[in-house]
């Protein structure tokens, strides 16, 4: 990537092999914008690289998300930080263990091409019900296993890979509860970052199940007392 021009409203620079120029500037609350001027011609693309800004300033300022990105690319940056976080002692070590896993496993595959801020409450519904069958007629009942690879304490050696067979069942309502948390921590950091300007509903499905919490014996035959009923 090569910068042509650079001023305090916005940037201009062409990718390596395309003449094409793009322009690149920030939006207050939302991050950075990055637009194609589709032109070569530097006088053009100055005259429409300082519209852009002003367009896109008044739509932020309607409440409209302007700095779009993908899932998938707001995935990876979040575990990205995630392991910075780690690293820097913010985070306890257990949430990279298995978390990026459920976003490479769940989260990316389903959401993945979609821009985070066009992802609705209609969507995770649909979502749930494609991870309650994930391992029984989805993706994954083609290859029931999870790979990881873990490396032993002190072992400065490659992590060895293991594959780890899978219960085909679905998932139970704790786990649905745990990945719901996971999910909501992938959209608050797309807010943070300015590519989300409203949170969507999170709401894994609950527990439905009828527990029986009679207390054992009351209605069992014989009690006594059953003769004065």
């Amino acid at each position: 990537m090569t910068t042509i021009y650079s001023g305090d409203e916005y940037q201009m620079f062409t990718r390596p092999g395309n003449p094409q120029i793009n322009a690149r500037f920030s939006i207050a609350d939302q991050g950075q914008k990055r637009v194609s001027l589709k032109t070569s011609d530097i006088t053009v693309a100055h005259a429409k690289a300082q519209a852009e800004p002003y367009k896109c300033k008044a739509l932020a300022e309607a409440g409209l998300v302007v700095t779009n990105k993908k899932f998938e690319d707001i995935a990876q940056e979040f575990i990205e930080w995630l392991h910075r976080a780690v690293e820097r002692g913010d985070k306890p070590e257990y949430q990279v263990k298995g978390n990026p896993g459920v976003i490479r496993r769940f989260f990316i595959p389903y959401f993945g091409k979609r821009l985070m801020s066009a992802i609705t409450s209609a969507d995770f519904n649909r979502f749930w019900e494609w991870r309650r069958e994930y391992w029984l007629t989805g993706p994954g009942s083609k290859d029931p296993s999870i790979v990881y690879y873990r490396r032993k304490r002190d072992d400065v050696g490659p992590p060895a890979r293991i594959v780890r067979p899978v219960k085909e069942k679905s998932p139970s309502p704790a786990t649905l509860k745990l990945e719901g948390w996971l999910l909501r921590q992938v959209f608050e950091h797309g807010k943070r970052t300015g590519y989300v300007k409203h949170l969507p509903v999170i709401a894994p499905p609950k527990d439905t199940s009828r527990k029986d919490r009679s207390r054992p014996g009351l209605n069992r035959p014989g009690f006594p007392g059953d003769h004065l009923v």
